[in-house]
């Protein structure tokens, strides 16, 4: 496989790693409003390439099921009227790597989503004023033993840094970054900055080390999967590194994504129910 290259990207790569299965969902998004999902088997690094959306996804107000069975994720249509109430912005749950919706519920861009506690079990971020919104779905349904948690945060706590936390990211005692460390390393720490701009991006990722801190440069996400190996995401590419001791020289190229193509891509029956 190739080193990293500095190819013009076509796409970014924003991922989500389960804690229990070698699963890793991606959001492959560009060009445009256009957005892919892609299961990604870490074990033995293959990829699946999944169903297009035509809208926005917030990438910081999604989640992956602790198993990796079940993407939760807040997505926004512009100029449409759906029929479910002429609202444009919703929540849904699907099995990746596809969109369909299993359950869907009309949400509001100003509360900070939901995130998964466990394979069953979510925190319901909503406002207090609305504290039910997720319990009900306004299509389809969750399945009997689901249950959710009210767990409000603030108007602005993004689901992203909730699910960090969740996933074993520490804030840092001196800045605004927060730390996840190697374990095939102790002495070394992945770091990110989970603030980002109104769309969602922006945000920064470090490898700091007993002597030296530098960045993950142009990285779209960056993460230790669950072999251990410092992964990250840029120019629409994905890559891996076993060791990072001599910095990111030794990161491998898996796959690249960039000539990915829209098309039209029905879910299979199994993706369609419970």
């Amino acid at each position: 496989m190739n080193k990293i290259n500095r190819a013009a990207p076509e796409c970014s790569l924003y991922g989500f790693l389960a804690t229990e299965a070698p699963v890793c969902v991606f959001l492959r998004q560009g060009p445009s409003k256009h957005v892919q999902l892609i299961k990604w088997n870490t074990e033995d690094d293959t990829f699946e390439l999944g169903q297009w959306f035509k809208g926005r996804i917030y990438e910081n107000r999604c989640d992956l099921s602790p198993d990796g069975t079940i993407f939760l994720y807040w997505a926004r249509k512009e100029n449409v009227r759906p029929a479910w109430k002429f609202q444009t912005y919703w929540g849904a749950v699907s099995k990746p790597p596809y969109f369909t919706a299993l359950a869907l519920w009309i949400g509001n861009m100003l509360e900070p989503g939901s995130f998964f506690l466990t394979n069953t079990l979510l925190s319901n971020a909503s406002c207090f004023d609305n504290a039910a919104h997720g319990l009900t779905p306004d299509k389809g349904e969750f399945p009997n033993d689901w249950k959710f948690i009210h767990d409000y945060h603030g108007r602005y706590v993004s689901t992203c840094v909730q699910s960090a936390k969740r996933d074993g990211w520490l804030k840092a005692p001196t800045d605004e970054f927060y730390e996840k460390q190697l374990s095939t390393d102790p002495d070394i720490f992945l770091r990110k900055k989970l603030s980002a701009d109104a769309a969602g991006r922006g945000y920064q990722h470090q490898v700091r080390t007993n002597t030296e801190t530098f960045p993950i440069e142009r990285a779209d996400w960056a993460d230790i999967d669950q072999r251990g190996r410092l992964v990250f995401t840029r120019d629409g590419k994905v890559f891996a590194c076993v060791s990072i001791k001599t910095g990111l020289d030794s990161a491998i190229e898996l796959a690249d994504f960039n000539d990915s193509k829209f098309e039209p891509m029905e879910a299979p029956e199994w993706a369609k129910a419970w």
